[in-house]
């Protein structure tokens, strides 16, 4: 992703912090799309379940990352 990119390129710690909100609200509306596109493969039963690796203490520090601003 292009923000990504420049996210590693920025040495400003405010630009950096910005950018990064941006990304990871980013990637927060695509769960939500992709959520939304699950639930609608869901309701016509052509749904396939797939494992991914789930880390908790992760997600709770990007949820907790959101309301740091």
């Amino acid at each position: 992703m292009l923000l990504e990119s420049v996210l590693h390129q920025l040495v400003n710690e405010n630009l950096r912090s910005i950018i990064l909100v941006i990304v990871q609200q980013s990637n927060l509306l695509l769960c939500l799309v992709n959520d939304m596109l699950d639930l609608e493969m869901i309701e016509q039963d052509c749904f396939a379940m797939r494992s991914s690796p789930f880390t908790p203490a992760e997600t709770f520090n990007f949820v907790a990352s959101l309301f740091e601003y």
